[in-house]
């Protein structure tokens, strides 16, 4: 299958890249996903062999493994409708979960998505500007409407996130901050997926830190100041639950990232150097916890950010 992709690119920008492009095609380190989207794509002809009648498919559409599913559909029957539901917030580091004008000519994504939030509408045309796009429910970020008041007696979580280099280096300016303060307390979020026990043992034995893997959204509303950077829907839902952003300068796309969903810049602060940042962490801990301002300009965030469930809304998977 992969020897037919051998052969001479056209150069881009006068550059030849046909090295770059085929040594990625050869590698076999995602193997496993290349091989599900072939199984997919068996799978629908089999189904449609069967005469199956089928009006619309919905995938999880993160696009890798279901290139294939959306082929099979698209190509072999063009009256079923098929759908993409992105159901997770904004990650332009994250390339492939935005659409090309490309992947649309051969048919391996879906007709139309379904995004959670008014956000992102505009963030996922970059690549493709006439990619249909419907407004749906953010199923998995419900949690965030729940209208109960909460004390916030947490001052700062740190979130990592499933990329182990941005999370060494997030965990090692934590470090910086706690070997000249010693009083500032923090939590830190452990990833879902991600092992990352050998990047903590460092904080294990600190008194002023405790590493946690409870539920992300139990800690994000009872936090004030989350700290985080790099490729994460929690950078986001932080915004959502009325945290404040304390960004450490690891990921450049961060700031990017904020100012093309046009996230107030009062809402989070980037910091390009250490010791301003450590300073004012200790600046912050300082504080009466309960003299800390809520910050008022996060207050319409999540409308803006993530879709209530309603009656309407959930039609769109019918």
């Amino acid at each position: 299958r992969k020897k037919k992709f051998n052969k001479k690119y056209l150069n881009y920008k006068k550059y030849d890249l046909s090295d770059l492009i085929y040594d990625e095609i050869k590698n076999l380190r995602y193997y496993n996903s290349s091989l599900i989207g072939i199984l997919n794509n068996i799978f629908v002809k089999k189904i449609l062999k069967k005469k199956n009648q089928i009006k619309k498919t919905i995938c999880w559409m993160e696009n890798h493994e279901v290139k294939g599913w959306n082929m099979a559909f698209r190509k072999l029957d063009k009256k079923i409708k098929v759908v993409g539901y992105q159901g997770f917030t904004n990650l332009p580091q994250l390339m492939n979960t935005i659409p090309t004008k490309f992947e649309n000519k051969y048919k391996v994504i879906p007709n139309e998505i379904i995004v959670s939030g008014k956000a992102y509408i505009k963030t996922r045309k970059e690549f493709y500007k006439n990619l249909k796009i419907k407004l749906g429910p953010a199923l998995i970020y419900q949690g965030i409407f729940d209208k109960k008041n909460y004390l916030k007696k947490n001052l700062f979580l740190l979130i990592l996130t499933e990329f182990n280099n941005v999370n060494k280096n997030i965990l090692n300016w934590l470090n910086f901050v706690l070997s000249n303060n010693n009083k500032v307390k923090v939590i830190i979020k452990k990833p879902k997926l991600l092992n990352s026990d050998n990047l903590l043992t460092t904080f294990k034995n600190n008194k002023n830190v405790k590493i946690v893997s409870d539920n992300l959204s139990d800690l994000l509303k009872n936090s004030k100041y989350v700290i985080i950077s790099g490729p994460s829907g929690a950078t986001l839902e932080a915004l959502a639950y009325n945290c404040k952003l304390l960004i450490p300068f690891i990921d450049p796309y961060d700031e990017k990232y904020l100012k093309d969903l046009r996230i107030s810049k009062n809402t989070y602060q980037i910091f390009k150097d250490r010791k301003y940042f450590s300073e004012t962490i200790y600046k912050i801990n300082n504080l009466n916890l309960d003299k800390v301002k809520k910050n008022t300009s996060l207050k319409n965030y999540k409308n803006y950010l993530f879709q209530k469930i309603k009656r309407s809304n959930e039609k769109i998977f019918i």
